[in-house]
């Protein structure tokens, strides 16, 4: 999807594409109804789902729309960091460390997410499949 740049110019202004995009949060024009969200417990050493009790990786079947919520279970620091190539790819969290944190995406493409912690790499992934 492209970004689009307002600039001012001699006798007004225009719109202007500058790139493109990856969307994970808004969606533009009419409103979609959304899938049930899902939630993920981040451990010391591992990603589970709450739904299914996979771990590492994590496997969470959502409907497009769906919101991922990820909760730190214990302290200790790890991110969600999403691993996929374009279009299959969402937005990354900080480093966070403090038990009861979370962390949340809304999904709203069909395809194969897959993360992982920024921190431990291979050793904490998941995979989140949106229909």
């Amino acid at each position: 999807m492209p970004i689009f740049t307002l600039e001012h110019h001699v006798g007004g202004w225009r719109w202007r594409t500058t790139g493109s995009y990856i969307e994970d949060d808004f969606v533009f024009g009419e409103p979609r109804p959304l899938g049930p969200d899902v939630h993920v417990t981040v451990g010391n050493d591992f990603f589970r789902s709450v739904q299914n009790g996979s771990q590492n990786p994590a496997v969470d079947t959502i409907a497009a729309g769906a919101r991922v919520t990820w909760t730190w279970s214990a302290a200790g620091s790890h991110s969600i960091q999403s691993t996929g190539i374009p279009p299959e790819v969402f937005r990354n969290s900080i480093v966070m460390s403090a038990a009861g944190s979370t962390y949340s995406v809304r999904i709203f493409n069909p395809g194969t997410y897959t993360y992982d912690c920024a921190v431990h790499g291979a050793a904490m992934t998941g995979r989140i499949v949106v229909k």
